[in-house]
């Protein structure tokens, strides 16, 4: 699967909130931290996708934190494929 990332603008932009609430966000486990590249902070557009989905779909906070949760050990999984 093709991996596509996205700048903070633009998550900003999808989830129609400041910058401050993106990292505010973080903190509480209610979305994934971005990959860092130099200077640069990556987010992963499809988790993202599915972060989004589940906002729209008024999941409760619990139960984005398990996703976000289970989005992170998907990337760990990801990284151990790759070195295998």
């Amino acid at each position: 699967m093709a991996v596509s990332f996205e700048r903070i603008e633009r998550v900003i932009e999808r989830r129609a909130c400041s910058r401050r609430q993106i990292y505010v966000d973080i903190g509480r486990g209610l979305l994934t931290p971005p990959i860092r590249r130099g200077k640069l902070a990556l987010f992963v557009t499809h988790e993202m996708d599915e972060i989004i989905r589940a906002e729209i779909a008024g999941k409760s906070e619990d139960e984005r934190r398990v996703l976000v949760r289970q989005l992170l050990e998907r990337r760990t999984q990801g990284q151990q494929a790759a070195v295998a």
